[in-house]
């Protein structure tokens, strides 16, 4: 079964991958969490670690597509 999300279409293990990556992000804003610098250090992390993914994942389905094509 299919979920429409920020209008994105997800799977529901896309869906409860994204819940447990909202929750730990959750997690570091409540009381006891981190605050500050250490707060900005890992959303910067996060954010980059997450477009390095991204990017890695468009890299290899363009050079997906462009392998499908040539081999047809």
């Amino acid at each position: 079964m299919n979920f429409t999300l920020k209008g994105q279409i997800m799977n529901n293990r896309a869906l409860a991958i994204y819940k447990s990556v909202l929750e730990a992000m959750q997690d570091a804003d409540e009381i006891e969490g981190i605050e500050g610098d250490d707060y900005i250090k890992l959303m910067t992390a996060i954010a980059d670690e997450t477009m390095k993914r991204f990017d890695n994942c468009i890299d290899t389905m363009a050079s997906n597509q462009e392998a499908n094509t040539n081999s047809h």
